[in-house]
């Protein structure tokens, strides 16, 4: 009786854990690096990408004023200008949803997905992520991506002893969640924050989610001072 107990219990246990095993696959995050495929300007080419890898640094003269015109320390044979870079997109599944991340784009970025603007950046070194779930169809997806190295006054950094490269210097990736997942889009990160809080000792991570919910989960920490005194709770 109690073997025939035993082999209910574990099959009661394996379907438990194949169900728990195919609903986290449903919702499983992949991310799909786009690294080839790629076109600037209508040219071939393999990104991590910049159009300035000879002629910032040709040693083609040196403006008087080149800080103020936006030249290149080392040349003023550097070109800043707008390039378009394109590539397919995969095909999407029904029910998921789809982000585009990129850890470098420089300077500025606009990021079309079928000729919809889903989303800016600006900033050369600082990574960015924008919702393209809406903007795709069944099939034939198109990526376009427009990086911008122009001089702008407005725009850090101006100018340096370094050339500021234009291009897309980091390889963009695709992302695909469930149709609720933790938000990927807030500052390119990974969605969530960390905030302590020293009166309860407790740290809160901060989930911010798409879909239909948000939440957090407190996680505990150690005090500096509850590491020095022999009293302190264990974790």
């Amino acid at each position: 009786m109690k073997m025939k107990q035993n082999h209910a219990f574990f099959a009661h246990a394996l379907t438990l854990t194949a169900a728990l095993t195919a609903a986290a696959s449903a919702q499983a995050r992949t991310v799909t690096s786009l690294s080839d495929g790629w076109t600037a300007d209508g040219a071939a080419v393999a990104v991590p990408h910049t159009w300035n890898a000879v002629d910032a640094a040709d040693g083609e003269g040196r403006a008087p004023d080149w800080a103020r015109v936006g030249y290149s320390s080392g040349a003023t044979s550097y070109v800043r200008k707008a390039v378009l870079y394109r590539r397919c997109l995969p095909d999407p599944k029904p029910g998921k949803r789809y982000f585009l991340k990129c850890a470098g784009a420089s300077v500025k970025s606009v990021t079309r997905v079928n000729g919809r603007e889903i989303g800016r950046h600006t900033g050369a070194f600082t990574a960015f992520c924008h919702e393209a779930t809406a903007a795709l169809k069944p099939a034939g997806n198109v990526l376009e991506m427009t990086v911008d190295n122009s001089f702008d006054p407005d725009v850090q950094p101006i100018h340096a002893d370094f050339s500021v490269f234009g291009g897309l210097y980091r390889v963009p990736e695709w992302i695909e969640t469930g149709a609720v997942a933790i938000d990927p889009v807030t500052d390119g990160a990974l969605g969530h924050r960390p905030r302590a809080g020293c009166e309860d000792g407790r740290r809160r991570r901060a989930c911010r989610g798409v879909g239909r919910h948000e939440r957090g989960a407190a996680l505990p920490f150690r005090r500096p001072e509850a590491l020095e005194s022999r009293d302190a709770e264990p974790l």
